[in-house]
């Protein structure tokens, strides 16, 4: 903290040379930077945002700032330009901020920031960006509020309001109009999965679950997922799908031994991140916590049963017609959001997590499938 304040004063004392240079700068709408760096299902919440900028500025160049997991959806967006990908540990160190700085140095019009943080709101002052907009949370530190001074304009976003809604009323100071009444829609790009089933699917239902999380303070323990596996095989025609990443093959082999040989399906590892969309698409239902796969199957259209456990749904949740939210009943619950993320329980119980009542998800699974 003590190099960021360092970092402050610094642009306290040039500030009267970069807001001269700024004053000769014509703000324009050709070239457009996203600042998104939180993890999947935040990308896929902000695709909204995305699409709206493109769908006013069709002949901008559009730039996306995003987390290295995210990299390859980004790619595969048609509505980006172009993708930058930040350190897996955020912009620490003099290298990497003045790595930053000469990619964002006088080449972009308009920045709108979806993440804050203290190093982008001063390095794209640094930068000259002439246009600098960013989302700001009502329980932001006293240091981030200082740096916001250099920004052109704040959108603050309320606890309990829908971290989309914020993103777009953010975009009005830039011109474009956020409607209330308006639909909002998530969008994953769909690139062909060319994943070979062991068996075939033919007549019978599908049951995604999500084997993990992105963070493990989230996640559904091993037995919970076998719990709620049981259950299922009890169905006729029900096939299971375990979808997580090489991190998770271990957990799924050893859910695959417990279950009935021919009704469940390892893609753990096995499917990329931009084919998973494609490959969920067929679902008839999927299940997970509040992570990056429950996301992208709301996306493309798949009902899901979204276990939030600490998250909060008045911050973020899944927006399809179809989507099923479980907030936990614990008082203590929620204490994560999109702004502030805890990576472990502060009561060191996960009573949020460990007392799901998975009779009700059973029961909520048959009136989706049945």
């Amino acid at each position: 903290m003590g190099r960021f304040l360092i970092f402050l004063f610094l642009t306290y004392l040039i500030s009267p040379l970069i807001y001269t240079l700024l004053f000769f700068k014509k703000i324009k709408n050709n070239r457009i930077l996203i600042i998104q760096t939180a993890k999947i299902g935040d990308f896929v919440s902000i695709t909204p945002v995305i699409k709206k900028i493109r769908f006013y500025f069709p002949k901008s160049k559009l730039t996306v700032l995003l987390h290295p997991n995210c990299a390859s959806i980004g790619k595969n967006f048609s509505d980006i330009n172009f993708v930058i990908i930040s350190p897996e540990g955020g912009y620490k160190g003099i290298k990497l901020k003045f790595r930053l700085f000469s990619s964002l140095f006088m080449r972009f019009d308009k920045v709108i920031i979806l993440s804050p943080n203290l190093i982008y709101f001063l390095i794209t002052f640094w930068a000259l960006i002439p246009s600098r907009v960013s989302i700001l949370s009502d329980k932001c530190s006293r240091s981030l509020i200082l740096a916001s001074s250099f920004l052109t304009h704040i959108q603050w976003h309320r606890f309990g309001e829908r971290y989309q809604i914020s993103a777009l009323k953010a975009l009005e100071s830039i011109g474009i109009i956020f409607y209330k009444t308006e639909k909002i829609t998530n969008h994953f790009p769909l690139v062909k999965c060319d994943f070979d089933y062991s068996i075939s699917l033919k007549n019978k239902y599908i049951i995604g679950i999500g084997v993990s999380a992105g963070s493990k303070f989230k996640a559904l323990s091993i037995d919970q997922i076998i719990l709620l596996s049981l259950k299922l095989v009890t169905l006729k025609d029900l096939i299971i799908v375990l979808i997580g990443t090489n991190q998770d093959a271990e957990t799924a082999r050893k859910i695959c031994k417990l279950l009935p040989k021919g009704r469940v399906i390892d893609s753990t590892g096995k499917i990329p991140l931009t084919e998973l969309g494609d490959f969920m698409r067929g679902f008839n239902c999927f299940v997970g916590v509040d992570s990056g796969a429950t996301y992208i199957a709301d996306a493309v259209g798949v009902p899901v049963i979204d276990i939030m456990g600490p998250a909060s749904s008045a911050d973020q949740k899944p927006i399809g017609i179809n989507a099923i939210v479980i907030n936990s009943n614990e008082p203590c619950a929620p204490c994560s959001s999109t702004f502030y993320a805890p990576k472990s329980c502060h009561l060191n119980t996960l009573a949020c997590i460990k007392k799901i009542d998975f009779d009700e998800i059973f029961e909520l699974i048959k009136k989706i499938i049945l």
